[in-house]
């Protein structure tokens, strides 16, 4: 190999030029993961969206659920082009699973619905996780790689910790609901709104995988929309201190949730 000519070694770049530059593009790669994830996000929340309103509503029809399984596939498809393969097939399932239901190979149950809910938060939190160095790009290139179940845990909590702030604000509205409506019975109207309110905590807490406490909102729900608004009846005071409890149970319960603790489960128990 002929040596480097006299003057041309000034020339080729300095270790710390090559420095920078790598820097330089790791910024511009940084900057177009991020400004494409947060459109991935914004049609992940519109998938939610769409999901949610299908859940609330009183006439079903899946073909409803046609635009969040197409809106799936182009998410998919842009995952692909990112090398995230493993976010590419999670989202895919979710896509196939409801183009089933539209299609009729599948009914679309709640414990579905919840379920692509659930694997778009994944898919959200990993995103974040890439983004704030949490999780290696690599790490998700692989359709096999089990990554995508593995949400940080500065990103789950920060999750948890919305989703609980969210449920509060709404059972906090339920109570104040159903007092006004203790003090006067013949008014049902701030009941209106209580068992959508229930629905939504109850959907927060799938998304956290806390089963146990959905299902007990779904009896305080199911209690409150037939025994109450239904009949149009006022329960003895007896049936309301057991109510009282079972949402203040559930009320310290979400309050747990938010501050991380590992204790609280028993007041379930009420």
């Amino acid at each position: 190999m002929s040596p480097v000519p006299i003057g041309l070694d000034a020339l080729l770049p300095s270790q710390d030029e090559i420095e920078a530059a790598e820097q330089s593009l790791s910024g511009h790669n940084q900057e177009l993961m991020a400004t494409v994830s947060a459109a991935i996000k914004e049609d992940m929340a519109h998938v939610k969206d769409t999901l949610d309103l299908f859940m609330r509503g009183g006439q079903k029809a899946v073909a409803d659920l046609g635009p969040a399984a197409e809106m799936l596939d182009r998410i998919g498809d842009t995952l692909g082009m990112l090398g995230l393969g493993a976010l590419r097939k999670k989202v895919q399932e979710q896509a196939a699973l409801a183009a089933d239901m539209v299609a009729g190979r599948c009914e679309p149950e709640e414990d579905r619905l919840m379920g692509i809910a659930g694997a778009l938060l994944a898919v959200e939190s990993a995103l974040d996780g890439v983004l704030s160095g949490a999780l290696d790009e690599s790490q998700l290139a692989d359709e096999s790689s089990g990554a995508v179940d593995q949400v940080p845990d500065a990103e789950f909590n920060q999750v948890r910790g919305v989703v609980a702030d969210e449920a509060i604000r709404d059972i906090a509205r339920a109570k104040e609901a159903i007092v006004s409506f203790i003090g006067n019975p013949q008014d049902l109207s701030p009941l209106e709104m209580v068992p959508q309110w229930f629905h939504q905590i109850k959907g927060g807490l799938l998304l956290l995988n806390e089963a146990r406490a959905a299902g007990q909102l779904d009896a305080v729900t199911d209690f409150v929309a037939h025994r109450v608004i239904e009949p149009r009846a006022v329960p003895g005071q007896e049936t309301l201190d057991h109510l009282a409890d079972a949402i203040s149970g559930i009320e310290y319960y979400l309050e747990n949730l938010r501050e991380r603790k590992v204790f609280g489960g028993d007041i379930l128990d009420v």
